[in-house]
């Protein structure tokens, strides 16, 4: 049986996606994800086959999606801006906050999808929203180099 990422969006749409758990500790999990067709994300190609290390941790109000192609090159890395996640026996849940930081190879940063915000939006998790933002612009660099190298590692013992 499939570990699962399950995603809840602003509107109240649960999505489910079947990873394999690569690994996980106190508070922190990484999924492994097979891309299955071609996609793209802000201009960004994702080849069909290409993996995506999916990384999860309790207590940051982000995750981080680190795209890679068959070969291990970065395609590039994904911030989800988050709320409430759950780290199961059997699933990652999470809310998705709909605001998105795309991060190229390079270092390049972008925000994403700031215009999915419903006008309605609750003023808290505007602000939510606006803190991680600013988390994710203060520290991207780290993270992103920690998560290169974690992959690494997972790559090899999270084989297909």
């Amino acid at each position: 049986m499939p570990f699962m990422e399950v995603k809840y969006t602003l509107a109240g749409e649960r999505r489910e996606f079947p990873c394999i758990l690569c690994a996980r500790g106190r508070g922190w999990a990484v999924l492994r994800y097979q891309v299955p067709g071609d996609a793209k994300v802000a201009q960004v190609a994702i080849p069909a086959g290409s993996l995506t290390f999916a990384y999860y941790w309790a207590r940051r109000p982000y995750n981080v999606y680190h795209w890679v192609q068959a070969d291990g090159t970065t395609i590039a890395f994904y911030f989800n801006l988050c709320d409430h996640v759950r780290l199961g026996p059997e699933s990652v849940e999470w809310q998705d906050l709909a605001v998105d930081i795309l991060v190229a190879p390079g270092g390049e940063y972008r925000v994403l999808d700031e215009e999915e915000l419903p006008p309605d939006l609750d003023p808290q998790i505007g602000e939510k929203i606006k803190r991680a933002q600013a988390l994710v612009q203060s520290s991207y660099r780290r993270v992103i180099a920690q998560v290169e190298l974690s992959t690494r590692a997972y790559a090899l013992a999270c084989a297909l």
